[in-house]
């Protein structure tokens, strides 16, 4: 019955990332058919885009109340997206950094991070606080309008014609439809294999939830370094670490409170802000990352992961 639940799970995880990939797609196709600029379909699509598994699965769960899977998706992912993706990447090839890019972005990440970490203490994350995180994001996404006016974030086809169009809202409609679907067995399932178990919920989200949903950030990464494009490399970890924290905390603490165990704050939360300052400390000293930093990412994730199952038995 467990083997059962986990390869229910595992499809499920599957199903959520390629049925994210054509809502993603089809939802800026529309857009542009609508004559909304490319610019902000692409600030849009690209803050949002890899984090939609997270920010779908939290949903679900807030409705559900399980607030372990979503704490534990967030902060799991984050150490994930550093940890295990970029540590991968780094691997793959040199990452270098802009100092522009360096000073907003990455100290934004830590700030949040922190900020995130500073209102989790009273163990609990109410809607008022979710709100903060909402305005921040805002306040974030209208800074990237600012500074990223002139830049090109995806390219898409002009207006479509009446069948496309048709064709592009069914596979929109049938793309939504899986999403949900699926992100609602991604939680009920994980909570069904967590009580089999007889570990936490939030255990769940920390490991296979997270891990899971940070595949697209894993496709992009392993893209980006064939293509020898640094930027968009660390830009989407960056970028997909601060909408979890912002969007998806924000808006899952709207419909639910999010409550905190000891064990989140006093390890997996320190952890992330551990790992996300090793970041800006690596990037901070010659502005890139090599195959060293990565392999340090790599062996964290590695020790973090077997003091969880080590907590866990």
């Amino acid at each position: 019955m467990i083997l059962l639940d986990l390869i229910i799970v595992l499809i499920s995880i599957l199903i959520l990332l390629k049925s994210s990939e054509y809502f993603i797609k089809s939802s800026g196709k529309i857009a542009q058919h609508l004559n909304i600029s490319k610019f902000i379909i692409g600030l849009t699509l690209v803050a949002i885009g890899t984090s939609l598994p997270e920010l779908v699965t939290s949903i679900i769960a807030a409705l559900e109340n399980n607030t372990g899977i979503i704490i534990g998706n967030i902060v799991g992912s984050n150490i994930a997206n550093i940890g295990l993706i970029l540590g991968i990447g780094s691997i793959l090839t040199v990452i270098t950094v802009k100092k522009e890019f360096f000073y907003r972005d990455s100290i934004f990440l830590l700030s949040i991070s922190l900020l995130f970490y500073l209102l989790s203490l009273d163990r609990i994350i109410s809607w008022t606080e979710g709100i903060v995180f909402l305005l921040t994001f805002i306040v974030y996404i209208y800074i990237l309008y600012q500074t990223r006016k002139k830049e090109r974030y995806a390219k898409f086809v002009g207006s479509l014609n009446t069948a496309r169009l048709r064709n592009t809202l069914i596979v929109f409609c049938i793309s939504l439809g899986f999403l949900l679907l699926s992100a609602k067995f991604v939680v009920d399932y994980s909570v069904k294999l967590a009580a089999e178990l007889g570990v936490r919920q939030e255990f769940m989200g920390l490991t296979l939830i997270a891990i899971g949903t940070s595949l697209p950030e894993l496709a992009v990464t392993i893209t980006a370094a064939r293509k020898r494009m640094p930027d968009i490399l660390l830009g989407n970890i960056i970028g997909s670490n601060i909408v979890n924290i912002l969007l998806v905390i924000g808006i899952s603490s709207l419909i639910t409170p999010i409550e905190l165990t000891t064990r989140i704050l006093l390890f997996s939360l320190p952890m992330m802000l551990f790992i996300t300052l090793l970041l800006l400390g690596f990037l901070g000293k010659n502005w890139l990352l090599r195959g060293i930093q990565g392999i340090i990412f790599l062996l964290i994730y590695i020790l973090y992961l077997s003091v969880l199952i080590f907590l866990e038995l």
